[in-house]
């Protein structure tokens, strides 16, 4: 008798999940066409970056967000460009794993069909440098993002990193 019992508070469970994803999507063109109204921004942006305070000598990771803010699905690959402030190097492993080091920048690619309203993200491990002492701010960090959608079009944040 108990079995009985646990297979339908699954059963509602799992319906009721199912419900309220269809409820979701069906708000999601509403949603789209009021935040297009409203002037919100379209296209990719780096909509966040965080570091983690670091003490000297020590490792951090910065961590970025890129979302898509539509119409659709990104139609194409698209890059996120990290540059890390002087006296500071990426270094150890870095996600995503298509990020490559250019220079001083960390060039990252992502592919195509990155939906509405998603996001993608970096994470870089960077280690500073034996000059870098405690309570110091290392400033002119960048995440960039070009939009392959909108040729020409970048979004970009910075970011600094504290010591201490």
């Amino acid at each position: 008798m108990r079995a009985w019992w646990w297979r339908a508070a699954v059963a509602v469970v799992v319906c009721t999940a199912a419900a309220g994803t269809a409820v979701a999507e069906a708000g999601a063109p509403q949603e789209r066409a009021r935040a297009q109204a409203e002037g919100a921004p379209e296209g990719l942006r780096v909509v966040h970056v965080s570091v983690d305070p670091v003490r000297a000598h020590g490792v951090t990771t910065v961590r970025a967000l890129i979302a898509n803010h539509g119409p659709g699905a990104v139609g194409s690959d698209f890059t996120a460009t990290v540059r890390v402030p002087l006296r500071a190097l990426a270094s150890g492993a870095h996600f995503p794993r298509t990020c490559r080091l250019e220079q001083a920048e960390l060039s990252c690619t992502f592919r195509k069909g990155l939906p509405l309203l998603r996001t993608a993200t970096v994470l870089i491990p960077v280690r500073l440098a034996e000059d870098v002492r405690d309570g110091e701010r290392l400033e002119g960090g960048l995440v960039t993002v070009d939009d392959p959608d909108r040729p020409g079009r970048t979004h970009s944040r910075a970011f600094s990193i504290d010591v201490g």
